[in-house]
């Protein structure tokens, strides 16, 4: 007869096998289809997450604990919180921020979908703003000239894994006259850039409220979930009270926002895998950067070392029909840049306000970049880039 260990072991071995034999059975083809994304996931990762299910630990407990911990020590914050999803992850920063209705939040208008949803969930006045020219971010002196007595909350993002420099923001904001030196929470989302180093620190470091997201598309990926770290005692009490509802507290309004063992235990193995992650992303992505010198499409990617390519948005003159069914020919699977639109299309607001942001959408397509991509892949796509006509 099986004890419980034996059959824990059994199972975890059998499921890791079937993730082993799985990996191979879909990087055995390397002249097919190459599909535009994959997930990164290892025998480590499945192994952690069947013993967490086979210890019954289903709801938040102390893996969740010590995803935070680690979290917060990787990223160079004294607090973080995990939660079930980017969108609450948002919502919980913009109420611990204080934000109520008819403050104002200014956002890059490529920012998050998640970002947009949560501020319309605490009935924040949204400031939308354009990128700067041939440019995935709006620059600090856009954020700066739109701050006003009436903001709450800017959110700087790392769309696609590019890095762009955000660290005067906070003091070109406080050396206006009318705004009161504290006022404004610097929000960065690094989904796109989480384990990037900048200057010997961590992207991200010196906000008051750094974001995680870990969808599909981010850095680390669990299927859904996201992170909220900050160093302010009071922004993470009220976010970790907000948390769960119920339990011996007084009634307030609480939400179903935490994060399980198991997905904490997924992504505790991303987190140690991070480094190795990036560096290959970035191998991957130099090759496409030479390609690009060689052709005639173009990127706004500038090879800047603390880029982490967490896409690759390749721009071309063409319409992006076009563009889509010329890597399609060559078995190439392509997504189009911002998927679900720009903000401002969201918000029903005129493209041409935002000419910048809608030149990359209508011109811009993300290439497959992911760790597994195999070499032969890399070259096909490579290949593809040179001879775009």
């Amino acid at each position: 007869m099986q004890t419980e260990s034996s059959i824990s072991e059994s199972v975890v071995e059998t499921s890791a096998a079937v993730l082993t034999t799985s990996t191979r059975s879909r990087n055995a083809n390397k002249t097919g289809k190459i599909e535009f994304s994959k997930p990164t996931l290892t025998r480590n990762e499945l192994k952690s997450v069947l013993e967490t299910l086979i210890q019954d630990n289903l709801g938040a407990g102390a893996t969740v604990v010590n995803l935070e911990k680690e979290f917060a020590k990787a990223f160079e914050f004294e607090k973080a919180l995990a939660v079930h999803s980017h969108t609450s992850a948002y919502h919980l920063a913009f109420l611990s921020c204080g934000i109520k209705p008819g403050d104002e939040i200014i956002l890059s208008t490529n920012a998050p979908l998640a970002a947009l949803d949560a501020a319309t969930l605490v009935n924040a006045q949204i400031t939308l703003l354009d990128l700067d020219r041939n440019s995935f971010h709006t620059g600090v002196e856009q954020f700066a000239e739109a701050a006003n007595e009436k903001t709450a909350a800017i959110l700087v993002n790392y769309p696609f894994g590019s890095f762009s420099n955000f660290s005067e923001l906070k003091r070109s904001i406080e050396a206006k006259e009318n705004i009161q030196s504290g006022r404004i929470q610097i929000i960065q989302d690094i989904s796109g850039l989480a384990g990037a180093e900048v200057a010997g620190s961590m992207a991200g470091s010196d906000a008051d409220i750094a974001i995680l997201g870990m969808h599909e598309d981010h850095m680390l990926t669990i299927g859904k979930g996201g992170v909220i770290m900050t160093d302010s005692a009071s922004i993470y009490s009220i976010a970790k009270d907000l948390r769960m509802h119920g339990g011996s507290r007084p009634y307030r309004l609480r939400f179903d926002y935490a994060l399980t063992d198991y997905q904490a235990a997924m992504a505790l193995e991303q987190l140690s895998l991070l480094p190795s992650l990036i560096e290959r992303r970035k191998k991957i992505a130099m090759h496409y950067l030479d390609a690009v010198k060689n052709s005639r499409c173009s990127t706004w990617f500038d090879g800047h070392g603390s880029d982490a390519y967490t896409a690759f948005p390749l721009v071309t003159e063409q319409n992006i029909e076009h563009t889509q069914r010329y890597f399609s020919s060559l078995g190439i699977e392509t997504r189009r840049v911002m998927p679900m639109g720009p903000l401002h299309s969201a918000m029903a607001l005129p493209g041409s306000a935002y000419q910048n942001a809608e030149k990359l959408y209508q011109r811009g397509v993300l290439l497959p970049l992911y760790p597994n991509l195999t070499r032969s892949n890399v070259e096909r796509i490579c290949a593809a880039i040179r001879t775009f006509y």
